[in-house]
């Protein structure tokens, strides 16, 4: 299940072996129908790989179907469409998206209309679109893995390419800064200053996920063979966080949640400022605490606590 920006509209994959998809509006049910499959399919089931058209009215969803990629595309009010050869796609307009195929070559595809579709690149690995959405962030493997960012619509080239991976969240909120990173050992912070891209090399290692503050000027970086760490872009100030796996920050952006790696039989989740210092702190023995959100006002945090039976 995914929801959407707004919120307003949920897409649900239900029935026998998720055969069968749903809309859901906060109060009723929209449209239901067949999933698009001859048989063998496997749904993506991670939510941050589904992608929402920018209405918030389709969603493209990444799948296998006898072993190869499918891209089914489910839209409000419409039977869903298969589009062939993609493993990932990134919506680019309110009626364009880029999809990658398996074969690694990029296009740039109208999806509503009959408008063909044109090849971009060859040789990509990943490819993310700002939070904004006017750059797109590319990896490429040529040897060793180089990450160039494209100003759309006209898809410019913007700088020089970067040694580096790109990570899943590596757009801060503002589209301004991009994060990609040589191993675990080395981020890099691509932060964009008037047409071109400036390199900031953050010396901090993670190998976990990373977490934004709303308005880009902080991020907590997990690594859960070290210590994770909070770091004030604005002002380079870092924070031991100590053994962190997931942290959400707060819509206000003044705080955060952390949840830390279980010890001594217990799990623990701590509520820090944006400065680091720790405002509370939740412990719980024999349980494992978990899926951490955040209420819109930012002044309630709900989580979940399940018992090891084992």
């Amino acid at each position: 299940m995914d929801v959407n920006r707004a919120g307003d509209l949920r897409v649900v994959l239900c029935g026998s072996e998720l055969s069968e998809f749903a809309f859901l509006a906060v109060d009723r049910l929209i449209t239901v129908g067949p999933w698009p499959s001859t048989g063998g399919s496997d749904v993506g089931n991670i939510s941050d790989r589904w992608r929402w058209s920018p209405a918030g009215d389709a969603v493209l969803i990444p799948a296998h179907e006898d072993g190869d990629p499918v891209l089914p595309l489910y839209r409000v009010g419409a039977s869903p469409v298969r589009l062939r050869r993609g493993r990932m796609a990134e919506w680019i307009s309110a009626d364009e998206i880029l999809l990658l195929d398996a074969d690694g070559d990029l296009w740039r595809r109208s999806v509503w209309t009959d408008g063909g579709e044109t090849l971009v690149l060859r040789g990509v690995v990943a490819v993310r679109v700002s939070p904004t959405p006017d750059h797109v962030a590319i990896e490429q493997a040529a040897g060793r893995a180089q990450t160039g960012v494209y100003r759309l619509p006209e898809f410019e080239r913007v700088g020089a390419a970067s040694a580096g991976q790109l990570l899943d969240e590596g757009w801060a909120p503002t589209g301004r800064i991009l994060l990609v990173t040589i191993g675990v050992e080395d981020p890099i912070l691509h932060q964009l200053e008037g047409p071109e891209w400036a390199p900031i090399s953050l010396g901090v290692a993670a190998d976990g996920g990373i977490a934004w503050a709303p308005d880009g000027g902080a991020i907590v970086l997990e690594n859960r063979r070290q210590r994770s760490q909070l770091v004030d872009l604005r002002s380079g100030t870092r924070t031991d966080l100590g053994l962190v796996t997931s942290a959400t920050w707060a819509p206000d952006g003044e705080k955060f949640a952390a949840q830390h790696r279980a010890e001594l039989g217990s799990s623990r989740i701590t509520v820090y400022a944006r400065g680091g210092q720790k405002l509370l702190a939740v412990t719980r023995t024999a349980n494992r605490l978990g899926d951490l959100q955040w209420s819109a006002d930012s002044l309630r945090l709900s989580f979940s606590s399940r018992f090891d039976l084992s």
